[in-house]
């Protein structure tokens, strides 16, 4: 097991337990935060959300942490969050958040429909290009196909009455 104290250049994950001990946390003074990982997501913003800041002392291992993951998780854009120190040197550490962001939608292929009808279906489905993949977005997107199948097949249908 690595203890937390003193000079190290090699970077560690903060919440593995095989790395860092956690019967003698330390703090230290946050001496730079970065993210790594992200395509879409804006730096600076992910550095607010995670509420680390330069100058700020951090208590490793701590609940706090943990929290900056757990926050960043609760965001819902991340498939996996990680908080590494990169250098500890004397007091400052060096902090970087690994972060996995969720695949976003870019495009949607439609078999077996006309060319007119994919395009009505894709000018539907249009607002949803970007968003992240979750069970909501694959749910609305089914049922808005579903929806425009049911009025073409609504549509298309002739009715006669015999008397």
């Amino acid at each position: 097991m690595q203890l937390v104290y003193g000079q190290q250049n090699g970077a560690f994950n903060l919440n593995d337990p095989e790395k860092i001990s956690y019967l003698n946390p330390k703090n230290y003074v946050i001496s730079a935060v970065d993210v790594t990982g992200t395509q879409f997501l804006d730096k600076n913003v992910l550095i607010t959300i995670s509420k680390l800041s330069v100058g700020q002392y951090l208590e490793v291992p701590s609940e706090a942490t943990a929290k900056v993951v757990k926050d960043m998780m609760a965001q819902g854009l991340f498939d996996d969050v990680e908080l590494w120190a990169e250098k500890i040197e004397g007091e400052n550490i060096f902090l970087t958040i690994r972060v996995v962001e969720r695949p976003r939608l870019t495009r949607i292929d439609i078999n077996g429909l006309s060319k007119s009808q994919t395009e009505e279906v894709r000018k539907r489905l249009n607002s949803n290009t970007g968003k992240i993949v979750n069970e909501n977005l694959m749910n609305t997107t089914r049922a808005t196909i579903q929806r425009f199948l049911k009025e073409k097949l609504f549509i298309s249908r002739n009715y006669t009455k015999n008397s």
